[in-house]
């Protein structure tokens, strides 16, 4: 088995630190990781590691191109008790069902005239 190396993160102070810190204030909390480690960030919440990706063309990568290598549930999926059943930690056809009814609103046209919201936080758990 080759091993990949882990991208950066923060380590935590104690154990559940980023757990915390993330219940606090979510988007806070992804956006100082971003600012202080870039676009691809490994970090821990609980006990579930986690990989945050906040460039575009990342984002597009593993939603498009290679969705089908990224598995978003196991063990009860710990993201669903954080996020709920969204369209970022949901799989199959429920997956598809949310992105259809998503689609007309994340047309070209929509964001072209700034209703969209930019794809800048978005976290993938990791074996």
């Amino acid at each position: 088995m080759i091993s990949t190396p882990s991208p950066p993160g923060p380590r935590a102070r104690f154990l559940g630190a980023h757990l915390l810190a993330f219940s606090r204030d979510r988007l806070g909390f992804v956006c100082r990781l971003k600012h202080a480690y870039g676009d691809v960030v490994a970090f821990r919440l609980g006990p579930e590691r986690m990989v945050l990706l906040s460039h575009p063309e990342h984002i597009h990568e593993v939603l498009v191109r290679q969705h089908r290598a990224f598995l978003k549930g196991r063990r009860g999926d710990v993201s669903k008790q954080f996020l709920g059943q969204s369209l970022l930690n949901s799989e199959g056809a429920l997956h598809q069902r949310q992105r259809h009814l998503l689609q007309p609103s994340a047309s070209d046209q929509h964001a072209c005239q700034g209703s969209l919201l930019s794809p800048t936080v978005i976290t993938t758990s990791i074996s």
